[in-house]
């Protein structure tokens, strides 16, 4: 009688803990940062609410990343879209590690705002931007956005 085959060791058939389930925080805030997630409310979400912002706001650039910025009527938080399209950054990895940075940057900087609709987008070339070079143009446009919104 023969033995029976066993499946060698792969990765699919190895199980690891998820970061959740082994206490890790995943979240890239420190432990106690209150609202480390961006809450549903101060998500631009609608393709409608896009097009307004797009419509009737004025634009920062510094160039390769941009934000149109759309004050609101009604009262309430300044609300964060992004619209990083495949175009401009075609690699997965780093939009998304743009869109992480754009928010963690809107997180810190979102109670300094009045009641606006702020939606960053890429042009050409901003793949190409590091974390350090990305984080300077974000300074230069949140310095901006502020003095014409809050102002």
């Amino acid at each position: 009688a023969a033995a029976p085959r066993v499946a060698p060791a792969s990765p699919r058939n190895i199980t690891e803990p998820r970061d959740r389930d082994a206490g890790l925080n995943t979240s890239g805030s420190t432990p106690g940062d209150e609202g480390a997630r961006l809450q549903r409310r101060v998500r631009i979400r609608r393709p409608a609410e896009f097009k307004q912002a797009f419509a009737g706001g004025f634009r920062v650039t510094r160039a390769p990343l941009a934000v149109v910025c759309r004050p609101r009527e009604e009262q309430g938080p300044a609300r964060l879209g992004l619209a990083i399209a495949k175009k401009a950054v075609p690699l997965a990895v780093d939009r998304n590690r743009i869109k992480r940075l754009v928010r963690e940057h809107f997180r810190h900087n979102q109670r300094r705002l009045p009641a606006v609709d702020l939606v960053f987008y890429g042009q050409a070339g901003l793949a190409g931007l590091d974390n350090q070079q990305l984080r300077m143009r974000l300074a230069e446009i949140w310095l901006k956005v502020i003095d014409r919104c809050a102002g």
